[in-house]
């Protein structure tokens, strides 16, 4: 690039560059028609200095006829004189090859030059010719440097009375001067490789921005709907984003800019530049300052198309590549071919919505002006705010920075306000009987009592794309001060109701209003009444403990004389004194559920959603949280809280009331104890039954399996069974089976079940039979229920005729037959929550997969 830029120094030329002075230098003397033989006495080191001249034996004549064969080819036509300079060239050429490079074992290595000299002193003439190896570039000129030099000495010897005249001849090399076109073609093609190097760097900066952005966005991380459930507002989230990602824009830009300057990049920045204008690098700062103006915009869009930012990163470096680079050398190749030139001039005008594509095709429009201008020698210099170089681009990065701008923002509004996105999805249900308090519930809502409740659902309903219906007709309200407990298994709609209530995500139809407030029309003055604990921590891994709450009891309203007190009270509070100044992101999993909480109490919000808050503490941080959130809503009265957990512990301690829900839809409703006296009558009996011994499988397979055999196949499972004693197991042996199901999987796998397998499972399936027989005639039919069966464990519930069963008569009942029923082990029980929570759940078919051995109550 620099030979072309600017003259090169002349340079020396010699042997010094190759082997020293030892470099072999052959020679043949052709022998002339007179007696002196000038070529041998000149070649000798008398007169001959700077290599190593070595005699090379030629046959004279050269060839035996004018027509020899040399490297595979026959001089036919024209011949070659055998005896003359051209013959010899030839055959010296030939012999010069094998020397260096043939096959022998004697190869000649440095070989650089040669000659064949002609000398005859009696007719006065001398004459050579050079040879010269080509990977050597200036040998041709040092070899006939050495030659003149050796003539030169011998006639200046021979015509005077020194034996050799001390003369030497130095030889340089002077490159001719570059012109000024030369200067000006070699400065636009390094403007056209730093235009295109530019393009490709900065395709990584869009990367750098998505990254932060769908990750705030990611269920695990949320950050965002966190600060928006605050009461950020959208326009002051993307307006600070802007600001700030302005801001880190600056380093790159200005790097790249003092980088033009610095390197003189001439088509850019004008200087030494013939077609350039005083105000072209102006253009370049106002491009690239416009370029981040609609990139950031621009980028904010393409957040939208992605849901993990890992591949965020990695797909908008490639689109933007692709728009960007790729898309400038596509518009560039299809401008010069005449076939596409009319096509490019009107697709251009669509390529020019990328911001990357601007930027690269301005840069590119003034080195392209710079060769057209040397090329076709103009007389007048554009502008590089036409319409021909990049005012067009300028035109676009302006606008779309606005346009992008406006477009982000709405499809954030049409993301997050639930009355733009809501689309009243009606799916059709399958009948399922509603209990007698939801429906009373419901009927409250519907019938305007529940109008000036803190909390109230009416019809909510939540259908995801493919028709998985998530939530189904909830309705139900709390009043202020309540503490309200959702339980449910994962995929039941806890946390999607959750969601719908705090704006995350559009009810499909229904309402809600908290405070007051409906949760689709009025969303911003919703916001303002809820505080907000989500399942996954939504917290900033580089802020402190300290600074998330300044930073949320800021965004809520708290104010600034009273920041500190508030936040010192959640810390304390939330026992987070010694945490204070730790980054969020090594607290341990508890402490940061605390944070969570501190951050949805912070401002003391009417209503505060709590999606599994206690997840991930200890037992003593567990009962501390407890007290904190009965302290606001049940004994202060101070916020209607509504829970979500899988703790029936929690939900015992802190909620007014409860709610189980079964595969989005709300089963059973009212206060702990309520929930206890209609759902949880009778008692729970668990039995653990005895194993089969040794002795009773031994005698089994003798007498079921007398012919020796050791495992069941299909077709023998009914036939076995009768020679057990009840036929009707092998009705039993399917995959829905709460014990069978594991001799049915084996049967699948295996095309057998092993005879000791089967045998043991016969007995306590007989085990399990007369025990429920028992229970049956003590109880009656009606007053039994199988709650759960697992191998040799079994859980009933026993009612009895009249729902009322004593203690003293269950365990009078098992302690008679304890050993003839082989019951090894047993517990008497009343029904807890988690028992009534089990018998719902095991209603539930969504996202639950097999639940092996629970009944349903």
């Amino acid at each position: 690039g620099s030979a072309l830029a600017s003259d090169n120094p002349s340079m020396a030329l010699s042997t010094d560059a190759y082997s020293g002075n030892e470099t072999p230098t052959p020679y043949f003397c052709q022998a002339g028609s007179g007696t002196g033989d000038w070529c041998s006495e000149m070649m000798t080191s008398a007169y001959f200095s700077g290599a190593d001249a070595q005699t090379l034996s030629v046959s004279q004549p050269a060839f035996d006829s004018d027509s020899p064969t040399v490297f595979d080819v026959t001089y036919t036509n024209p011949t070659i004189n055998a005896s003359g300079a051209t013959g010899y060239s030839v055959a010296m050429g030939q012999e010069l090859y094998y020397r260096g490079y043939g096959h022998g074992a004697d190869l000649v290595e440095g070989q650089y030059g040669a000659y064949l000299v002609y000398g005859d002193g009696d007719q006065n003439m001398l004459g050579y010719n050079v040879f010269t190896n080509t990977s050597a570039p200036h040998s041709s000129a040092v070899f006939k440097a050495l030659m003149d030099q050796a003539v030169y000495r011998f006639f200046a010897a021979n015509g005077s009375s020194d034996s050799a005249s001390p003369v030497n001849l130095k030889v340089n090399n002077y490159p001719l001067p570059v012109t000024a076109a030369t200067k000006a073609f070699s400065a636009s093609g390094i403007a056209f490789v730093a235009c295109m190097f530019i393009c490709i760097a900065f395709t990584f900066l869009p990367a750098s921005i998505v990254v932060f952005l769908v990750k705030e966005k990611q269920t695990e991380h949320n950050s965002k709907h966190q600060q928006l459930v605050s009461g950020v507002s959208l326009p002051a989230f993307w307006v600070s984003n802007y600001i700030w990602d302005l801001a880190m824009y600056v380093v790159p830009c200005v790097c790249a800019l003092a980088l033009i300057y610095g390197f003189n990049v001439s088509s850019m920045t004008g200087q030494d530049c013939n077609s350039c204008t005083s105000a072209t690098f102006p253009a370049v700062i106002l491009l690239f300052i416009l370029f981040g103006l609609a990139i950031c915009p621009f980028t904010y869009c393409l957040s939208f198309l992605f849901k993990e930012h890992a591949a965020a990163q990695t797909y908008t470096i490639m689109i933007n590549f692709a728009i960007g680079v790729v898309l400038m050398i596509v518009s560039f190749i299809m401008s010069v071919i005449g076939s596409t030139s009319d096509a490019d001039s009107v697709l251009v005008f669509i390529w020019r919505l990328s911001p990357l594509f601007n930027l690269g095709t301005g840069l590119l429009n003034l080195v392209l002006n710079d060769i057209t201008y040397i090329r076709f020698t103009k007389d007048e210099k554009t502008s590089p705010f036409s319409g021909d170089i990049m005012g067009f681009e300028l035109a676009y990065l302006l606008v779309t920075a606005i346009i992008y701008m406006v477009l982000a923002v709405y499809l954030d509004y049409s993301q997050t306000f639930p009355k733009v996105k809501s689309d009243n999805t009606d799916i059709g249900d399958r009948d399922v009987a509603i209990d007698e308090d939801v429906k009373k519930e419901a009927d409250r809502v519907a019938s305007g009592g529940a109008d000036g409740d803190a909390v109230k659902l009416s019809g909510l309903r939540k259908v995801y794309p493919g028709g998985k219906v998530a939530v189904r007709d909830l309705s139900f309200g709390l009043k202020r001060g309540e503490c309200f407990g959702f339980l449910g298994i994962n995929g039941a709609g806890k946390s999607t109701t959750m969601k719908m209530l705090t704006g995350d995500v559009p009810p499909s139809c229904g309402t809600a209003t908290l405070g007051g407030f409906n949760i689709l029309t009025e969303q911003i003055e919703v916001r303002r009444q809820i505080g907000y604990c989500p399942q996954f921590d939504a917290l900033f891994d580089l802020l402190t403990v300290r600074e998330h709450l300044e930073l949320f009891g800021a965004i809520k309203g708290v104010p600034q004389s009273s920041l500190d007190r508030v936040v010192m009270e959640k810390i304390q509070q939330l026992n987070l004194g010694d945490f204070e100044h730790k980054l969020a992101g090594s607290l341990s999993g508890g402490n940061k559920r605390k944070l969570s909480v501190a951050i949805a109490m912070i401002g003391s919000p009417a209503i505060i959603f709590l999606d599994e808050p206690s997840t991930g503490m200890d037992p003593v941080s567990r009962r501390f949280m407890w007290d904190v959130i009965a302290d606001i809503s049940t004994r202060g009265k101070a916020s209607t809280i509504v829970l979500t957990t899988h703790s029936m512990e929690e939900c015992e301690a802190l909620c007014s009331r409860v709610g189980i829900m079964v595969g989005g839809r709300l089963r059973c409703y009212g206060s702990v104890q309520h929930l206890k006296s209609r759902f949880g009558d009778g008692l729970m009996f668990d039995v653990k039954l005895d194993t089969p011994t040794t002795e009773e499988l031994e005698y089994l397979l003798q007498h079921v399996f007398g012919d020796g055999s050791t495992y069941v196949m299909q077709m023998e499972l009914e036939s076995k069974c009768r020679a057990f004693g009840n036929v009707e197991l092998a009705e039993r042996i399917t995959p829905s089976h709460p014990t069978g199901y594991s001799l049915a999987a084996a049967m699948e796998r295996d095309g057998f079940i092993r005879a000791e397998a089967f045998c043991s499972w016969c007995v306590e399936e007989t085990r399990f039979d007369t025990l429920n027989d028992y229970l049956v005639n003590a109880f009656g039919s009606d007053g039994v229920l199988v709650m759960e069966r697992q191998n040799d464990f079994c859980r009933f519930k026993v009612r009895g005729s009249d729902n009322r069963v004593k203690l003293s008569k269950m365990f009078a009942l098992v302690e008679n037959v304890k050993s003839d029923m082989h019951i090894r082990e047993y517990s008497v029980s009343q029904t807890t929550l988690e028992q009534i929570f089990n018998s719902f759940a095991s209603q539930q078919e969504e996202e639950k997969g097999v639940a092996r051995g629970v009944f349903q109550a």
